[in-house]
């Protein structure tokens, strides 16, 4: 049997936190993980204090969120499932190509309505649908303000809505592994109005009754796809307490 890449460089009890922080993630206990992490990163402060008295340290609160999920996570996601940092670097690269050929194109086409054309073209970046998909392990999916078409791709699977806006639809949510995570939204949902929200906001697609459709917000809605509405359960979902 192969040893772990993870032996040798790291000590039981370290292992042992790493595994405690990623349950406390996984079961949406954000708060607690919070509480958790900020206390090593001042003790890690005052560390680095003490070994240059010179140096201040100035902490900065960065809730996550579907804006700067990507570069956030990227780095992490990269350093995991794509090779190291050289990954995340070629996707860097390929970004600032990008941007460097759309500036070229943009200094060689003059639209006649300027003010026209910058409309059009941000309303269609507003209103383009997004597809997100995860990893054949356990993954974490933020959803946008979109249209998104969300695939969890095997494992155990969490999809994060803190927006209510959006037709979203999850192609493969597992009602044995998945959960719905809406604790950014407390004003919608919490733990003690869950039960009557399930009630009267989950039920069967009238387009097609395979289907599950969630009502989250005015203005958002989450479809299961080839989900039974009988096979939902209000245990499915990750609310504020």
């Amino acid at each position: 049997m192969s040893e772990s890449s993870c032996v040798g460089n790291t000590t039981r009890d370290e292992y042992r936190a790493t595994v405690d922080k990623s349950v406390l993630f996984l079961e949406g206990r954000y708060e607690t993980l919070a509480r958790t992490t900020r206390k090593e990163m001042e003790s890690a402060a005052d560390t680095l204090r003490e070994l240059n008295p010179g140096i201040e340290v100035v902490p900065h609160d960065l809730v996550l969120s579907s804006d700067n999920a990507f570069d956030v996570l990227g780095p992490a996601v990269a350093r995991h499932d794509l090779g190291g940092p050289a990954a995340w670097g070629v996707i860097m690269a390929a970004d600032a190509v990008g941007l460097i050929i759309g500036g070229l194109v943009a200094l060689r086409f003059t639209p006649r309505r300027p003010i026209r054309f910058v409309v059009l073209i941000g309303g269609a970046c507003a209103i383009s649908p997004l597809a997100l998909a995860g990893t054949a392990g356990n993954d974490v999916i933020f959803a946008t303000g979109h249209d998104d078409t969300l695939t969890g791709g095997g494992g155990v699977d969490q999809f994060v809505f803190n927006k209510t806006t959006g037709a979203h639809t999850i192609t493969d949510f597992s009602t044995i592994d998945d959960h719905i995570d809406l604790t950014a939204l407390s004003s919608v949902v919490t733990a003690a109005t869950l039960n009557s929200w399930f009630a009267s906001n989950v039920k069967a697609s009238t387009t097609d009754p395979s289907d599950t459709l969630i009502t989250v917000g005015s203005t958002e809605t989450i479809t299961l796809h080839n989900v039974l509405v009988a096979n939902v359960h209000a245990s499915d979902f990750l609310v504020h307490a």
